[in-house]
């Protein structure tokens, strides 16, 4: 025989309403009313744009789920791909993007503007001019921040980004080409950050145009980030749209910042460093082929450090590093401006430990005060072997910020206002086969 017990129906019925109430207070302010229905409406919609010509065109916009007027939402302009090209809208996002904000919908920030392009058109001579009006027209109906306006594009897409970045570099605080073909001016996008993806084993083509171009973008001043898959194929949105420092990395830039940096990146020759910069420790460093830089020489298990010839009060540091299988980790150090680097003692100042997680932890510490700061256990799985890996160290007043491929490795205020230092690649004890190349400097205005 069952006992009737009220007390439990009363629990039961008064967390029923606790429940309903909450997810009333939180669907009241997700999906707060403005009085404008079309502003009331969230995720992917389509709407329709009357050109000059006076021809309409379909096109979609994502608006995230928690959009309220007002926000100065940063904004995303998509281009996609000739294998989806149409003229419903819809197919524009039916193999790439669209997956990615279907599953970040609750959270995805950007308002996404994406135009269509027409069956056996490119997104150059026309379906751009229409790509930056419906880009205009998004922008004022959603009020986003013009100082976040973000392009990116993948396979032909990726090309108009590249096209429409480098005709319009002052209207974007940052572009995504992803399995593009650049065919354009590095120097129209020197002030421009650029993440370029890509694999490895796409069209050979393809290939050797992505990194003939990051070298002319490297001479112009530039300081892109590149991603090389190691994967086959020419789809390399499937893994590219899912990396989280993306997104990250595009919430982080900003076209005022870029219009502050009127300094270019200086790409420095490994004869160079070898020549002018100072080398403290046991390894001897030397020049390898392909213009890259490695220790020749390193018998004791003490590090040895390759310092710069000038001190900077604020600066962007900026290398590749390729680590081989037997190595544990990397580092890069900035060493006080009054240490005297002739001799062959301890340096004084900050090291930057990256090591692969089986290694331990890393992050950034002080000769004297001790750590400073850990590395992000992801950015830290980011590092890779038998890869160029992108390592980036930008210090200035009392900030310090680290980003390894891409991703944000360390964020962290530091006393370094006044000082000016050295910046220096560090050889670890035993660190034979660790290779640098690419090492570019700017101090920061």
């Amino acid at each position: 025989m069952r006992v009737f017990r009220p007390r439990i129906l009363i629990l039961t019925c008064g967390l029923v309403l606790f429940l309903a109430f909450n997810g009333y207070l939180v669907w009241s302010k997700v999906f707060k009313k403005t009085g404008d229905p079309a502003l009331d409406e969230r995720g992917f919609l389509c709407k329709q744009y009357v050109d000059p010509e006076d021809r309409t065109h379909n096109y979609l916009v994502f608006v995230p789920y928690d959009y309220e007027p007002g926000q100065k939402r940063p904004l995303l302009l998509f281009l996609n791909g000739f294998g989806e090209n149409g003229t419903d809208g819809w197919k524009a996002i039916s193999n790439n993007l669209g997956f990615e904000i279907g599953e970040m919908r609750r959270t995805f920030p950007f308002v996404v503007a994406i135009p269509h392009c027409e069956p056996g058109k490119s997104w150059i001579g026309g379906e751009d001019k229409k790509a930056l009006a419906i880009m205009d027209r998004v922008a004022e109906e959603y009020g986003t921040d013009p100082d976040r306006a973000c392009l990116l594009g993948i396979s032909s897409g990726g090309g108009g980004a590249w096209h429409i970045a480098s005709e319009h570099p002052e209207r974007f605080a940052a572009v995504i080409p992803l399995c593009g073909v650049p065919t354009v001016d590095a120097e129209k996008l020197a002030h421009l950050p650029i993440w370029n993806i890509y694999n490895a084993k796409d069209e050979a083509s393809l290939v050797e145009t992505n990194r003939k171009f990051y070298r002319q973008l490297l001479e112009a001043g530039a300081s892109p980030i590149v991603t090389e898959f190691r994967d086959a194929g020419h789809n390399c949105w499937i893994a590219g749209l899912r990396l989280p420092s993306l997104y990250d990395w595009m919430l982080d830039q900003s076209r005022a910042k870029n219009r502050k940096q009127t300094q270019r990146f200086r790409l420095l020759a490994a004869k160079d460093l070898v020549a002018k910069w100072s080398t403290v420790g046991p390894a001897q460093l030397a020049v390898l082929a392909d213009e890259t830089l490695g220790v020749e020489r390193q018998e004791e298990q003490r590090p040895a450090y390759l310092i710069s010839d000038v001190a900077y009060p604020t600066c962007e540091f900026h290398v590749e590093v390729w680590l081989p299988d037997r190595a544990q980790s990397c580092e890069l150090a900035l060493v006080d401006s009054d240490q005297d680097v002739s001799g062959d003692g301890p340096i004084d100042g900050y090291t930057l430990q990256l090591p692969f997680p089986e290694h331990g932890s890393g992050g950034l510490s002080h000769s004297t005060d001790g750590w400073v700061a850990t590395l992000d256990p992801a950015a830290q799985r980011q590092l890779r072997t038998d890869y160029w890996n992108d390592v980036r160290l930008h210090f200035g007043g009392e900030r310090v910020l680290v980003r390894v491929n891409g991703w944000k490795a360390i964020d962290v205020r530091a006393p370094l206002k006044g000082k000016t230092l050295r910046v220096a690649l560090v050889a670890p004890g035993g660190a034979n086969g660790i290779q640098w190349r690419n090492v570019r400097l700017r101090e920061t205005d």
